[in-house]
């Protein structure tokens, strides 16, 4: 094996290795960039949540320095009254927070209502008094009472009491308490300041359901803010959102990116295996060419020498030499008009042409070829043929390598059939040419690349015969030039069918057109 044919071998390989590894690699990338970005995504929802978490904090503790600023200015309040005349009638001020319900003093044996409560006030009072005698209210001067809060039950219900020491008008140590009405402080202290967009809710503790929750300080300890239903599935719809969008967009991304991959290994392969088939034609139509011409030299060489005295064997040495120069004329012709017809330079005059015609000229001129190869060979033409437009050299040279392809490929069964009929092809009424024989075949595999150039079948068989692999491929382009269709039937070792479809004639055509 030389160099050249090692490096066609390994360049297939090498490309599809490659393209694993770009492959591999792109996929690695895409999903390294989809868990980033999935992520980001959660990031996102934390830093949203968190915002929210803030808030909740921020709100709790305001509440809980507002009650407090309430609470001890209210006592305050109370304790001043009770310095000047603890028997005065008291009438709360405007400012007075309405979720006092209840006020009390205590000197450290007697319990005396100041503002009596709107229920239990008898079970409240037990529990004040209960509590107070319990706690040890020493000496004090203090003019600014401090709140201490106290919690108890009644009957399952949560009391709770605040109290603060001042000194009394006869400057003995007292206690002033009161009681929170904690329905009126949720209400009136707490679900103010959740304003419309903090998407945040007031609930029980023991009601508490959301991913997390925030609970209150001090007597609102009872209390937690959560997010709200409704953010909680936004936050998710828009989490979802995102992460979907981010997995599209990846996928999306490594989409394009195999595809790019693939159609670059594919179009390098592609030019690693045009190299090849080009470097095979140089060698397949050196071998095309010296073989007729090492023929014509012999035979030419034996008749200058005068050695063939015989007329008969000199017409026979003469046939040979007419039968390799034609072989020679249409190799060359071939590739001159594969040439032009590449380059957009190949002209067809365009005619009605009589199809039965130029058919039968086609087949007669080749018949001294069949007889001379052994072929058993028929022509069968149909009465109503239509006219068609076409170049008739052109449908010749067509008709001409499907009939040499055929005697190339045969074995031992020489058997050749050309039939012409008329057909109807996707919605247009023409004529068809089928060219059948009984020689080796084409694989499937092969078909489909049949009308290529250069392309010439793996089969050890095909490569046997030599070729340079353009003739099908001319005459596919001179059959979609005429506006027709070329089609393949092939079964292998059964023969191999080709039919060809030229459009019908228009009725008023009779001009000759040029085209290109």
């Amino acid at each position: 094996m030389n160099r050249l044919e090692s490096s066609h071998r390994r360049g297939p390989l090498s490309l599809r290795r490659v393209g694993l590894w770009l492959v591999l690699l792109a996929t690695v990338l895409a999903l390294l960039s989809m868990v980033f970005a999935l992520r980001q995504v959660q990031a996102l929802g934390h830093v949203i949540f968190r915002q929210a978490q803030h808030r909740a904090l921020q709100i709790a503790t305001e509440a809980e320095t507002i009650f407090r600023q309430r609470l001890a200015q209210a006592l305050q309040t109370q304790a001043s009254h009770c310095r000047v005349s603890e028997e005065q009638s008291w009438t709360p001020p405007p400012e007075w927070p309405t979720w006092i319900d209840g006020l009390y003093t205590w000197d450290g044996v007697n319990l005396k209502t100041l503002s009596p409560p709107a229920t239990s006030a008898v079970q409240l009072a037990d529990v004040i008094r209960r509590r107070m005698a319990a706690k040890q209210t020493g000496d004090s001067d203090e003019r600014r009472p401090t709140p201490e809060v106290l919690y108890d039950n009644i009957e399952d219900q949560v009391v709770v009491v605040a109290c603060g020491r001042f000194l009394g008008a006869d400057g003995r140590p007292c206690v002033v308490v009161a009681n929170i009405q904690l329905d009126r402080l949720r209400s009136e202290l707490m679900e103010p300041l959740l304003l419309p967009g903090d998407d945040l809710e007031l609930v029980h503790v023991s009601e508490a359901s959301g991913p997390w929750h925030q609970r209150m300080f001090g007597p609102q300890r009872m209390w937690a803010i959560q997010p709200t239903r409704s953010f909680i599935n936004d936050q998710k719809r828009t989490v979802l959102w995102q992460g979907a969008i981010s997995l599209i967009l990846t996928l999306l991304v490594l989409g394009t990116l195999w595809g790019s991959i693939w159609y670059l290994v594919r179009l390098a392969r592609r030019e690693v295996a045009l190299a090849d088939v080009k470097a095979n034609f140089v060698a397949d139509v050196s071998h095309e060419l010296k073989t007729p011409l090492a023929t014509i030299q012999l035979f030419g060489e034996t008749l200058q020498s005068g050695r063939i005295v015989s007329e008969e064997k000199r017409q026979e040495y003469y046939a040979i030499i007419t039968r390799e120069t034609t072989r020679l004329s249409n190799l060359i012709e071939n590739i001159l008009d594969f040439a032009r017809i590449e380059a957009g330079k190949k002209a067809y005059t365009i005619r009605t042409t009589d199809i039965r015609r130029a058919v039968q000229d086609c087949y007669d001129s080749y018949r001294t070829q069949l007889e001379h190869h052994g072929f058993t060979h028929e022509l069968r033409m149909a009465a109503d043929l239509p006219s068609v437009s076409a170049d008739p050299d052109a449908i010749a040279q067509v008709l001409l390598n499907l009939m040499n392809n055929a005697v190339k490929y045969s074995g031992d069964d020489k058997f050749l059939l050309v039939e012409v009929s008329r057909d109807t092809r996707r919605g247009t009424q023409g004529a068809l040419i089928s060219v059948h024989d009984h020689g080796i075949g084409v694989e499937p595999a092969d078909q489909r690349r049949l009308f290529e150039g250069f392309y010439r079948a793996q089969d050890d068989r095909v490569r046997a015969k030599g070729g340079a692999g353009l003739g099908l491929a001319l005459v596919k382009q001179i059959v979609d030039a005429h506006g027709g269709h070329i089609h393949v039937e092939s079964r292998l070792v059964k023969g191999t069918t080709f039919r060809v479809f030229l459009p019908a004639a228009e009725p008023d055509e009779s001009s000759e057109d040029q085209l290109q």
